[in-house]
């Protein structure tokens, strides 16, 4: 059974496998975080810093998101989704760490969309995610924009055309000046 829980200082050095797993991104990426973005990480958005565990206290993998913008901008900004894949099934890991940061942006932060940048010649990823219910945007060079609108977003746009409709159909009010009953 597996557990998600937050993230603790000690599993910092849980998730040093995880990391250099010659099979996963992050070891290939260029944008390979330090110790010091970890801490500060945890420190302010710990909400968004979980790991799961398997039975025997085991770490199966971690994710690290944030909250970003504000207005119709404000998003969650997945960082990582990191399954330990040499072990374990990564594609069901990433769907709980999703579900996860997705309740948790939704209901708590009340953000408009997820997003995570991913890099275009990683397919596997793309269409993991795209089966979780994200969309490709193209982001430029060699990465690629996933974004999944949570249902707030589609309530404020359905909102806002409601508005705009009423709106059009008001009937325009007469320019003349205030009426005046007519002199006997």
């Amino acid at each position: 059974m597996t557990t998600i829980r937050k993230f603790c200082c000690n599993d910092l050095l849980e998730i040093t496998p995880i990391l250099m797993d010659q099979y996963n991104e992050h070891h290939k990426s260029a944008d390979t975080r330090t110790l010091s973005w970890y801490m500060s990480t945890i420190a302010i958005w710990s909400k968004y810093f979980l790991v799961a565990e398997a039975p025997g206290n085991r770490i199966m993998g971690f994710n690290v998101a944030k909250v970003g913008g504000n207005d119709l901008s404000k998003c969650c900004q997945i960082a990582h989704v990191a399954p330990y894949i040499r072990y374990y099934r990564s594609a069901d890991l990433v769907r709980m760490f999703v579900e996860n940061i997705e309740v948790t942006a939704d209901k708590i932060d009340k953000v408009f969309y997820l997003e995570m940048l991913v890099r275009s010649v990683n397919n596997q990823k793309i269409n993991l995610f795209e089966r979780l219910g994200f969309v490709c945007y193209d982001q430029g060079e060699d990465r690629l924009s996933l974004q999944k609108h949570l249902p707030r977003l589609t309530e404020y746009q359905a909102h806002m055309t409601n508005l705009v409709q009423q709106k059009l159909q008001q009937p325009e009010a007469s320019n003349t000046g205030p009426s005046v009953p007519p002199s006997t």
